[in-house]
């Protein structure tokens, strides 16, 4: 409503200017005053003449679509449900660009259309059946006011629809509706932007049930003042309203704030004192209030020696705890002869939640070495490093908060550490502002020593993908724990001679930990040795890479052998070719598990003639494991599309299959259309 109210009153203020300057341009277009007894007389001038409405461009656009889509699932012990969605949307677009007495006052575009949408739903494991006829929207507006002013003003409004076709798993049909406004004040001492906007997102599967619905209103400033020469202060401020709903899923309603202030002081040739606050507050579901503080001083002495320092302090707190954090750190940085690279790292950190102290000392020393050698480059690099963390008793939990992890497939997820309590665990994205699920987007293993988080193969998370983790553990004893480290790599790269493109390279990790407590039976340390030995080669398109690592860990152990093979050609203007292979071989002697995981995805874009184009993709993937099982996933698609002047015909079609012991899933579409722009 808000959104509507501002569109309301910029139209009528638009009216009013356009008003105005309609009386303007009436005035101007009247015969001049005759010259005075004596005065020149003006020959040939032009009076310009604004009006007060006019169309640059406009087009029509007639489209028909049919889709038909199916999505099948069978689980042991229970029958299979199939639910499938056919779709008839004729449609009508338009788009226009115009402007309202100048383009430089209100410029406008808009693209948009009404389609008929006549749905059919066969859900026998909701119990649904039914046809329904709508009558839907879709559009971009936009008005750019007072466009070439100090202060140019954006209001927008858009609403889409799209189809994700999520790998391995149903497709969702995607409405995305958002209004706002855009204000920038255009100033060469402090520049700034003020956005709002309001949004409702909705994820539906093919038997209409949400999967997920986002409703979010923002409030968003930024700016960038110039205090000084040398000196610069950026502002930022964001307050997010948002409710998350779904089938299955938690729901989550909560209110952010979030302001930054960053001050940068250039100084001296290239030193600088960059200092950063930030304030967090989160209310309702997941409440969370984080203030912090961050100095980092950067002196460059010369051109060989760099020195840092850096203080860090922060406070958090949940309904149920409160935490203080203070790290300090200083770093220094040499290059001798510009082939050797030293750097240092030595600091300390105290952390105090509710009572309980942990106080952590560090310090590392990195030696990098660049050489050109015979044929090729060597590099090399050793470290070591020492690290004591002295923690008092705690008689209550302790809340971890935003631990970043990557799931990278088939390994999982591990949190090396005793007394997890599983319910305690809270997975979201990296924003923060979406919430994954147990059982949909991810599982959980919970043993003695750690637990164990794998993504869901067509959930919301997928591989490569970084998280942020919250989690509880429970009550331990006081202790000191010391860990050291030694780390050594080396790498060889031939860039000449009858191997060129090959390079051979070596990696080792050791740690080692010991405790001192008085019951240090009741922690598990995770001493490690980490070796990869591994050599890749490139030769044109073609990249192929094999590598060995075995680690050697009190938690969890593993060995594992890889192959990847990539070949990327470009066969011709808007043509070309990609194939990726893997296959990882990973025993875990601890678990006597063994799993194999082999994939290949297959991408073939071509210009098949100045009108037809052809897109198609095949995704292949087969992982065993002795203790979660087979499975099995293979999934293609493709598309046509076929333009001729302003005439277009598009088929696209997917078949997914997914097979595991705990279910069989299918997912299928296809969609042909046609689209006639006049």
């Amino acid at each position: 409503m808000k959104s509507r109210g501002v569109q309301h009153r910029a139209g009528a203020a638009a009216t009013a200017a356009a008003a105005a300057f309609g009386v303007a341009a009436a005035a101007l277009a009247q015969d001049p005053a005759p010259p005075e007894e004596g005065g020149p007389i003006v020959v040939g001038e032009r009076n310009e003449q604004l009006e007060s409405f006019v169309i640059q461009r406009f087009r029509t656009a007639l489209e028909f679509l049919y889709r038909y889509r199916t999505d099948e699932r069978k689980r042991p012990g229970e029958p299979t449900t199939r639910e499938t969605e056919e779709v008839i949307r004729p449609s009508v677009q338009f788009s226009a660009d115009a402007y309202i007495v100048h383009p430089n006052f209100i410029q406008l575009s808009f693209i948009g259309g009404l389609q008929l949408d006549h749905t059919t739903l066969d859900s026998p494991a909701l119990n649904l059946s039914e046809d329904t006829t709508t009558l839907d929207t879709n559009y971009d507006f936009r008005a750019f006011i007072l466009g070439q002013s100090s202060m140019p003003v954006t209001l927008y409004s858009r609403r889409t629809q799209t189809n994700i076709d999520r790998l391995f798993g149903p497709s969702l049909d995607s409405t995305l509706t958002e209004h706002g406004g855009i204000v920038q004040f255009v100033n060469d001492r402090a520049p700034t932007t003020i956005q709002f906007f309001h949004r409702d997102q909705e994820q539906t599967d093919a038997g209409g049930q949400t999967d997920l619905g986002v409703v979010q209103d923002t409030f968003d400033l930024h700016s960038n003042i110039r205090v000084a020469d040398r000196q610069t202060l950026s502002l930022d401020y964001t307050l997010d309203s948002i409710q998350q709903s779904g089938a299955g899923r938690q729901a989550q309603d909560f209110i952010r704030h979030d302001a930054t202030a960053l001050h940068v002081l250039d100084f001296g040739d290239r030193d600088s004192l960059r200092s950063q606050l930030r304030w967090f507050d989160q209310s309702g579901d997941s409440q969370l209030s984080r203030i912090s503080l961050d100095e980092s001083l950067r002196l460059y002495h010369s051109d060989t020696l760099q020195t840092r320092y850096d203080l860090f302090y922060e406070n958090q707190s949940r309904a149920d705890s409160n935490q203080d954090f203070l790290r300090g750190n200083f770093n220094v940085r040499h290059r001798l002869y510009g082939s050797l690279v030293t750097s240092a790292n030595i600091g300390a950190s105290t952390l105090n939640t509710d009572g309980f102290t942990s106080d952590e000392y560090y310090g590392d020393v990195t030696f990098d070495y660049t050489k050109k050698v015979p044929y090729g480059i060597f590099t090399a690099s050793a470290s070591v490093s020492e690290n004591v963390r002295a923690n008092g008793p705690r008689g209550t939990p302790l809340r971890i908060f935003d631990e970043s992890r990557t799931f990278n497939d088939p390994a999982p997820i591990t949190i090396a550490r005793q007394n997890i309590l599983p319910d305690s665990i809270v997975i979201t994205d990296i924003s923060g502002l979406t919430f994954y699920d147990e059982g949909l987007d991810y599982t959980l293993s919970v043993f003695f020593d750690r637990v164990e988080i794998r993504r869901v193969i067509g959930g919301g998370i997928v591989d490569g993908q970084t998280v942020l983790i919250d989690y509880t553990i429970g009550p331990e004893p006081a202790n000191t724990v010391t860990t050291t480290g030694l780390g050594f790599s080396a790498r060889y790269s031939i860039n000449d001679g009858l191997l060129n493109g090959l390079g051979l390279y070596m990696r080792y990790l050791q740690r080692d930990a010991s405790i001192d407590s008085p019951r240090p039976s009741e922690f598990i340390l995770d001493d490690s040795r980490d070796l990869i030995l591994g050599a890749d080669y490139f030769t044109g398109p073609l990249s192929l890479n094999a590598e060995y690592e075995t680690y050697d860990s009190v938690i969890s152990p593993f060995d594992a052998t890889r192959f990847e093979a990539r070949y990327v050609h470009t066969l011709g203007r808007f043509s070309s070719l990609s194939l990726l292979g893997s296959y990882q071989m990973i025993d875990y002697p601890s678990l006597d598990n063994h799993v194999d995981l082999a994939t290949v995805t297959a991408s073939w874009n071509q210009q098949l003639t100045n009108q037809l184009r052809l897109n198609a993709q095949l995704v292949w993937r087969d992982e065993r494991d002795d203790l979660q099982g087979h499975t099995q996933g293979f999934e293609q698609r493709i598309n046509l599309n076929w333009r001729y002047r302003q005439t277009e015909i598009y088929v696209s079609g997917r078949n997914s299959i997914f097979d595991s012991s705990a279910e069989e899933r299918l997912a299928q579409s296809v969609e042909v259309g046609f689209r006639r722009t006049f």
